[in-house]
């Protein structure tokens, strides 16, 4: 029988942090957003382990733990709690009221399996297994047309896998990642790809799957998956190629319409005001990246204007999701006017304050040189590739600056 954890986290990004890392070992991994809701959930699931972030909006951490230390139901349940409150004095006091163990945010993978595995024995010995070692074994090919279904909802991904499964194999991703697998180990004849995915920008997995395909192109063989109501997702994947939408909620005739409408090169349509992508920045593992897109994209007006909010929002809220490092891909677009190359210094002035762990990308030599006049992107390492700064962060590797540097 599977072993259950509730993780109880304001942050969604985290709340997948911890699932993408937990499921491959046979995890049933429930959520819930805040203290009340997961007081509910621990009542209805009974689950073997309980991950509560300390500083949630409603009813916190602390009082948490004391509801369901106070459950004579609950109590027995292991509780650790994810914080970046390690004052001695607060560790003790929840300690006393029952807590097993606390995991310091931000934390790595091993961190987070290392702690969980001394409760749920997930696995033998004292370093956990790689992801690639848990990869699971290929499913073998039924013969019928292969279809990827792209969601991080566990219903969604079920409801297509029974409406589907009778004429087509269908094959299921829970995130971005494990979409671009999936795509780069085999070949399918339809892609239906959710438009909103904590980890990745849709836009990349689509643009990936239609370069895989043979021949390339036909776009008509991926179906965009959005809530009816978000106008600016249809909007924008529009602008990037996609023309056959399934509104959630859907129900079974409602996937066979858009199946019929696609194949029928008769994408179903929905009128809806022009609108750029109002997100930038996608997550890999524990690391975030901002990619900020160029000058002729569509989306490059609404990056100039959200660079001081937005944008400025979401990597200040990084320490509270768990999130310490960050990779900036630059491209021409910041230095296309003297106005975006100083709303962008003041963006990076902001991000040094906030102690973060920050690598930058820039595959062109101007924009290197750029950058590099500025006090604000001193000590901040620029690679030529997103892969080697990525990497950097795992093996410690030296950028070519640093090389420079150590040459002199």
């Amino acid at each position: 029988m599977s072993k259950k954890v509730l993780t109880i986290d304001a942050s969604k990004t985290l709340r997948l942090i911890v699932a993408r890392h937990l499921k491959p070992f046979g995890v049933e991994v429930i959520e819930a957003e805040n203290g009340q809701i997961g007081l509910t959930k621990a009542q209805a699931e009974i689950p073997d382990l309980i991950l509560l972030e300390y500083n949630l909006r409603i009813l916190d951490g602390f009082h948490t733990l004391v509801e369901l230390k106070t459950d004579p139901a609950l109590k027995p349940i292991p509780v650790m709690m994810l914080t970046t409150e390690t004052v001695k004095e607060t560790v003790f006091k929840l300690i006393k009221l029952g807590l097993k163990d606390y995991i310091a945010k931000p934390f790595t993978r091993e961190l987070l399996l290392q702690k969980v595995n001394g409760v749920l024995g997930l696995y033998e010995g004292d370093t956990p297994p790689s992801e690639s070692e848990l990869k699971p074994a290929e499913e073998p090919w039924s013969g019928k047309p292969m279809v990827l279904a792209v969601d991080d909802k566990e219903n969604v991904l079920k409801m297509l896998k029974e409406y589907l499964g009778e004429a087509y194999d269908v094959r299921t991703a829970d995130s971005g990642k494990m979409a671009l697998k999936f795509i780069s180990n085999g070949h399918f004849d339809w892609l239906l790809l959710d438009l909103d995915l904590p980890d990745m920008n849709s836009a990349k997995i689509f643009y990936i799957y239609m370069e895989a395909r043979k021949p390339p192109g036909r776009d008509r063989n991926v179906i965009a998956m959005a809530l009816r109501t978000n106008r600016n997702e249809v909007a924008d994947a529009k602008t990037r190629g996609m023309h056959n939408f399934l509104f959630k909620p859907f129900s079974r005739e409602d996937v066979t319409k858009a199946l019929a409408a696609a194949m029928s090169k008769s994408p179903v349509r929905e009128e809806v005001e022009k609108v750029v992508q109002d997100g930038f920045l996608s997550t890999r593992g524990d690391i975030r990246i901002l990619e900020c897109p160029d000058a002729n994209d569509p989306a490059f007006n609404h990056f100039a204007i959200s660079i001081n909010t937005e944008i400025l929002t979401e990597i200040t809220n990084m320490a509270d999701e768990g999130l310490g490092r960050l990779v900036i891909k630059l491209s021409s677009g910041v230095i296309s006017s003297f106005t975006i190359a100083k709303q962008f210094m003041t963006l990076l002035g902001q991000i040094r304050n906030l102690a973060l762990q920050v690598k930058m990308v820039a595959d062109h030599e101007r924009i290197r040189d750029w950058i590099s006049r500025y006090s604000e992107a001193r000590n901040i390492n620029i690679y030529q590739t997103l892969e080697e700064a990525l990497t950097s962060f795992n093996k410690g590797a030296a950028s070519p600056a640093e090389l420079e540097a150590a040459e002199k």
